[in-house]
């Protein structure tokens, strides 16, 4: 592989020939790409099971239903269809079924690269590496599932979950809104805020097109949870869906006319992992239905109005936006070791879960193979030493990368992009 391929390979991927993606917004997921070597790495996921070896033995681990692009950021805080807050794995657009070592060899990267600004030598992130796989494995052989709330989180995440409990409704969706006539007070006036930083402005014709898809859903529930859609702007969040169809949106309670929510309605193409899967896939009817299965399936407890939305041509996952959607975010306030250490054995925990959660169903393995796999020890240092390998490359088409945007930007007429 030359390093004029790594440039190649991302702009075939995000300018893809079905123009689903906008350009000048794969623009700016290319500028938060270049920022360090772990964001290139978390928007770039595709190229890690373009790299991945077909003939390793890590492949002969048993078959789970993986959340696919997993990372240090792609776990966060949630509120429950049951209206309380967990935290757990949540992003399943890449989810396929495969190998858990694909989910595992992922997340070990993700720290390697994502610890590098904490003030933690080299030492001390391979052993969080390592405490990371025996924690996996340890949970596996336990076969038993369990999940992450307030009254059983720990570090980093107690901090996070029991800081969300002063996070109110009304405060949140300040954030996000504004009252067009501010003599209003049942909020029938209240709209989307545009601040180019979170949120979009949208074309007429798209913003009704997503109205108009909405309301057509709302009518076919037998229990509506929204009256009316007030308005509609194109959300920006993440890092590897940036440019595809993502869109808030504010909808008025049914129950209480006075107060209004915010949706979460997100465009769901193909998993970029499916060029590169080793085992049979079930025939989804579209994608939207393999990411909420997949999300359904493993977490412990689904998010609030977590729905499929089809559209004439596309397909979008629908889930209400809440106070408590939380990602962990590593910053070098959290620098301290045993805090590294408590969040991946809770990281390492969770992702055994899931996989054991989806475990037997649509031709995963059964949880008995998990459990086998997690007793065995042969695949570890294979992992571990993948892992090193993998973000030392990673590093170097960072490198590649970064350089290319810098020229693009120096250089803009003559045509390059990344």
């Amino acid at each position: 592989m030359t390093d004029s391929d790594v440039t190649a390979r991302i702009n075939q991927f995000n300018t893809n020939t079905d123009g689903t993606r906008r350009p000048e917004l794969v623009q700016h997921k290319y500028h938060l790409m270049a920022a360090t070597p772990f964001s290139f790495f978390r928007g770039a996921c595709h190229l890690f099971y373009q790299d991945w070896p077909r003939d390793t033995p890590l492949n002969s681990a048993p078959s789970v239903w993986i959340a696919g692009d997993l990372h240090l950021e792609n776990f966060g805080s949630y509120r429950g269809d049951n209206r309380l807050v967990y935290f757990d794995i949540n992003d399943f657009d890449e989810s396929v079924l495969a190998p858990c070592t694909w989910d595992v060899a992922r997340l070990l990267t993700s720290v390697l690269l994502g610890t590098q600004n904490l003030w933690i030598d080299d030492g001390q992130a391979s052993h969080a590496c390592q405490l990371l796989v025996d924690t996996y494995a340890q949970t596996l052989a336990k076969g038993r599932v369990f999940h992450v709330e307030r009254a059983t989180a720990t570090g980093l995440i107690h901090r996070l979950l029991y800081r969300l409990k002063k996070r109110s409704h009304k405060a949140f969706l300040k954030q996000y809104t504004a009252n067009a006539n501010h003599t209003n007070k049942q909020r029938r006036d209240q709209r989307l805020r545009v601040d180019h930083k979170r949120t979009l402005p949208l074309p007429d014709e798209e913003r009704e097109t997503v109205r108009h898809l909405l309301e057509t859903w709302r009518d076919d529930q037998y229990a509506p949870p929204f009256t009316k859609v007030l308005d509609v702007v194109r959300h920006v969040a993440g890092l590897g869906s940036l440019g595809l169809g993502h869109y808030l949106v504010l909808v008025q309670d049914k129950k209480n006319a006075a107060s209004n929510f915010l949706l979460t309605l997100k465009e769901e193409v193909g998993s970029s992992l499916q060029p590169y899967v080793i085992v049979p896939q079930p025939a989804w009817r579209n994608e939207a239905e393999r990411v909420v299965t997949s999300q359904k399936r493993l977490q412990a407890v689904s998010p609030a109005m977590h729905h499929v939305v089809l559209g004439s041509d596309k397909s979008y996952m629908l889930r209400e936006y809440q106070a408590e959607d939380q990602r962990i975010k590593i910053n070098p306030r959290h620098g301290k070791f045993n805090r590294i250490e408590q969040l991946v054995t809770t990281l390492a925990r969770i992702s055994a879960w899931d996989h054991l959660r989806g475990a037997g169903h649509q031709g995963a393995s059964v949880p008995d193979a998990l459990i086998t796999f997690g007793e065995r020890r042969d695949w570890q240092p294979q992992i571990l030493d993948y892992a090193r390998q993998y973000a030392a490359q990673v590093k170097i088409d960072y490198t590649v990368f970064k350089t290319a945007q810098e020229a693009s930007h120096e250089n803009p007429a003559d045509g390059s992009t990344v």
